[in-house]
C-alpha cells in the first residue's frame, strides 16, 4: 500500500489502540457501581476486601476513610498536601463528630486524584461524601453540581482554617451553604415548614430551623426560616440554583415544585410548548397546520 494510505490508517490504528485502556476503564467503573449499589453486603464486602484494589478510584461520592487515619489525621493530611477543600457542615466539635453522620467535603476538581489513597473501598465507621466545586469527576449531587458553581468557588476560596484544624465555610457562606442543602437537597426532611403549607413539616435528623437561626444571629442575617423564605433570600444574593437545576433537584424532591414559577403561554395558564419547525415542514405546507393547532389533536 503507499504511504497515503498507511498515514491515514495511522491514526485510525492509534484511536483503536487507546480505546483498549478506556473500555476497561469503564467496565471496572461500572462494575464497582453495580457492586456499590445493588451486592449483598457480605459480598460486597468480600470484594472489596480480596478482589478488587484497596483504594478507591471509584465512581460515586461516597468514600470511606483509610483505616490507618483517623477524621483528624485525614484532615491533616488534607492540609499537608495543600487540597483545596471545605469541610460544609456539622464541624462544630471537631474532631468528635456525630454518631452516623458522614462527612460532607467540597473539593476542587484539580485536587480529586490527591486524594484517592486516602480513602478505600471497604465501608467503615468514618464515610465521607466528597463533591467537586463544579461536579465533575463524576462528584455531583443527582446530575448536578452540589452548589451553584460560582458559589461553590467561593465557599472553597473564603474557607477558613478552624482552630481545631479543619477547613470549614466562612461564616456567611456556612449559613447559605447549610441554607442551601436544608432547602434543596432536604427540602421536606430538613423539618422547616413551608408558608404556604405546601407540605407537611416533619421532623428529620438535624434540627435546620435551630441550627440557621443560630448562625443569622451570630451574622445579623435578617431570615425567615421556611422554605419559601430562604430561597427567596438565596434569590436575592445570587445563591439558589438556576431554574433548570432546581427543575432537575425536582425530580428527586417533589416537593420543590413549589418553589418554581408558574410558566404560562397565555391567560388560558398551562405549561409553555415551543415547535421547532423546520424547512422540512414548511416546504410541504405543515406550517398553517401548526397554526391552526389542529396538529395537537394527534399529540
Amino acid at each position: 500500500s503507499s504511504p497515503g494510505c498507511l498515514s491515514r490508517w495511522r491514526p485510525f490504528t492509534r484511536r483503536m489502540i487507546n480505546a483498549f485502556p478506556r473500555l476497561i476503564w469503564r467496565l471496572r467503573a461500572i462494575t464497582l457501581s453495580v457492586a456499590k449499589r445493588y451486592l449483598p453486603p457480605p459480598i460486597k464486602d468480600f470484594l472489596y476486601k480480596y478482589v478488587l484494589p484497596p483504594t478507591a478510584f471509584m465512581v460515586g461520592n461516597r468514600r470511606y476513610i483509610i483505616a490507618s487515619l483517623d477524621r483528624k489525621s485525614f484532615i491533616d493530611e488534607l492540609e499537608r498536601r495543600g487540597i483545596r477543600y471545605a469541610v460544609l457542615r456539622w464541624f462544630e466539635r471537631f474532631p468528635q463528630w456525630p454518631d452516623g453522620e458522614d462527612m460532607d467535603v467540597l473539593i476542587h476538581p484539580l485536587d480529586v486524584a490527591n486524594t484517592n489513597d486516602l480513602f478505600q473501598l471497604l465501608p467503615n465507621s468514618a464515610p465521607v461524601d466528597l463533591y467537586t466545586a463544579d461536579g465533575s469527576k463524576n462528584l455531583s449531587y443527582s446530575g448536578v453540581s452540589y452548589f451553584p458553581n460560582a458559589f461553590a468557588d467561593k465557599v472553597l476560596e473564603r474557607a477558613v482554617l478552624d482552630v481545631s484544624g479543619c477547613r470549614v465555610p466562612s461564616g456567611e457562606d456556612h449559613f447559605f451553604s447549610l441554607a442551601y442543602h436544608a432547602v434543596y437537597h432536604k427540602c421536606e426532611d430538613s423539618g422547616l415548614a413551608s408558608r404556604q403549607e405546601y407540605f407537611s413539616r416533619i421532623s428529620g435528623e438535624h434540627d435546620y430551623e435551630d441550627a440557621l437561626r443560630a448562625l443569622a444571629e451570630r451574622l445579623d442575617i435578617k431570615a425567615v426560616f421556611t422554605v419559601e423564605d430562604l430561597h427567596e433570600l438565596m434569590v436575592s444574593r445570587g445563591v439558589a440554583p438556576t431554574l433548570d437545576t432546581l427543575r432537575k433537584l425536582a425530580v428527586k424532591r417533589p416537593n420543590l415544585r413549589c418553589l418554581l414559577p408558574p410558566e404560562a403561554c397565555d391567560i388560558r395558564g398551562g405549561e409553555l410548548l415551543a415547535i421547532v419547525v423546520r424547512d422540512w415542514a414548511v416546504e410541504r405546507e405543515f406550517l398553517e397546520l401548526f397554526k391552526s393547532e389542529k396538529f395537537f389533536k394527534y399529540c
